[in-house]
């Protein structure tokens, strides 16, 4: 996990696209088993779908962050 850790500090851009990348593309299944299948069930994940390139930005910038970390989760799920 460091050497994770410290790749991304290296290289935050492409670490955010790889990581939206994978994310989008990823679950990008669901959108077709919602819409042409009636699979109501996977709409949760075609939201984090579409989402995914904030959910990349926080991790990118979790993983990235040097600072004390606080107790604090909740903000980072009130901006994403």
């Amino acid at each position: 996990m460091e050497r994770i850790k410290s790749w991304t500090r290296g290289h935050p851009i492409l670490a955010f696209y790889i990581i939206t990348y994978a994310i989008t593309w990823g679950l990008g299944f669901s959108y077709i088993q919602v819409l042409k299948q009636q699979r109501e069930w996977l709409t949760i994940l075609a939201s984090i779908t579409t989402c995914g390139p904030a959910l990349a930005g926080i991790i990118v910038t979790q993983l990235e962050n040097k600072v004390q970390k606080t107790n604090d989760k909740k903000s980072r799920w009130i901006a994403f």
